[in-house]
């Protein structure tokens, strides 16, 4: 949440306690456990990944690259995980970005980068999502969302010459399933994969 605080229940909402980290804005989380979580967040100069290995409690910075800026984390198991974002490059705006921990987001490294997204101004990867450990894909702001096949070695443009698999513009939210993702964006419409 915002302000540096993490709201947390241990018996379904019936209460909540507050765990500060001063200077910190999440933005996103996942958790492997119980104890084991993995957090994108804001700090005073940049986003960047934060772990906690004791439930929330407290926070230690595993992330915080210049110029990288993460929004969204996922894991695909108890070891592998996701993060997307952006990477500010003068003069060529935002650059997308994925970023790959096989060590329960103990460090992380580059494993996408889309130099060439299109738009001076660039986009960013703003959503991540696995149906299983093979399949994902990653959500741009505008048109250059990405999928893998092969459980994030390698990515690929959602779209061909026959059109985008997934609509191109106005995602704001991705729903996830068992084994099917619902998109959904503007103006009602809504993307299931399968």
């Amino acid at each position: 949440s915002s302000d540096g605080v993490v709201y947390k229940t241990t018996n379904g909402g019936s209460s909540w306690s507050t765990i500060s980290t001063p200077g910190v804005s999440f933005t996103d989380y996942y958790f492997v456990s119980s104890s084991l979580g993995i957090a994108a967040a804001e700090d005073d100069s940049s986003k960047c990944i934060w772990r906690t290995t004791n439930g929330g409690t407290s926070w230690s910075n595993v992330f915080s690259e210049e110029n990288y800026f993460i929004s969204s984390v996922w894991f695909i198991n108890d070891s592998v995980g996701f993060a997307t974002g952006y990477y500010s490059q003068m003069g060529r705006g935002k650059l997308p970005v994925i970023l790959r921990s096989t060590d329960e987001g103990l460090t992380w490294e580059q494993v996408y980068m889309n130099r060439d997204p299109g738009d001076i101004k660039g986009e960013e990867l703003i959503a991540i999502r696995f149906k299983n450990e093979l399949e994902g894909i990653a959500l741009s702001t505008f048109s250059e969302n990405v999928i893998t096949n092969d459980g994030g070695e390698t990515w690929e443009l959602a779209y061909d010459d026959e059109g985008d698999l997934f609509p191109s513009f106005g995602i704001y939210k991705t729903l996830d399933g068992s084994t099917t993702l619902f998109l959904a964006g503007k103006n009602g419409y809504v993307t299931k994969w399968e």
